[in-house]
């Protein structure tokens, strides 16, 4: 009867600007959500490491895998929103994220990718720009989070593209 009570006022209680309820999950739950989102970090950054390799009749199909890989990303990422958003690093983590649309701008450019085959090559240097400079921080930000609440968890480092280092 009391968790009914709760759930009856719940509603309630989100509308007057109480937090709701995070979601429970162990911290090899979460690692696990971690380490399949650096998987799909690592793909999206092979491709772009490999761009200039790939032939015009592979091109699009390759793109198209690494979109997927870029779009699966959300759902690793909402995954640990649920379980441990509320720390205030990953809050702005989320920003830089979400918030300012960088994650949404490495799609947008890798559907152009997808679009327009290696005619849009281009992009490859502005989706290196973003990801470097403001996704992939950001990213460690939650890796970070995951790896700290249990000791024996090695530490996770999203992969970056050849193309975040220029001249090495």
């Amino acid at each position: 009867m009391k968790c009914s009570m709760f759930l009856h006022f719940l509603p309630l209680l989100q509308t007057h600007g109480y937090p709701t309820p995070q979601t429970f999950a162990l911290p090899t739950t979460l690692l696990t959500f971690a380490s399949l989102w650096a998987g799909d970090i690592g793909q999206v950054t092979r491709f772009l490491d490999q761009v200039e390799s790939i032939s015009p009749e592979d091109f699009v199909a390759r793109a198209t895998t690494a979109l997927a890989f870029q779009l699966d990303e959300f759902q690793f990422k909402n995954s640990l929103d649920r379980s441990i958003g509320q720390d205030p690093l990953l809050r702005a983590a989320n920003q830089t994220l979400i918030g300012d649309g960088t994650l949404d701008m490495v799609v947008d450019l890798l559907e152009e990718l997808v679009q327009r085959g290696k005619e849009g090559i281009e992009n490859v240097n502005k989706i290196n720009e973003v990801r470097c400079t403001r996704i992939l921080p950001a990213v460690d930000v939650y890796f970070n989070a995951v790896t700290a609440s249990d000791a024996s968890f090695r530490r996770l480092v999203a992969a970056r593209a050849e193309g975040c280092f220029p001249g090495v």
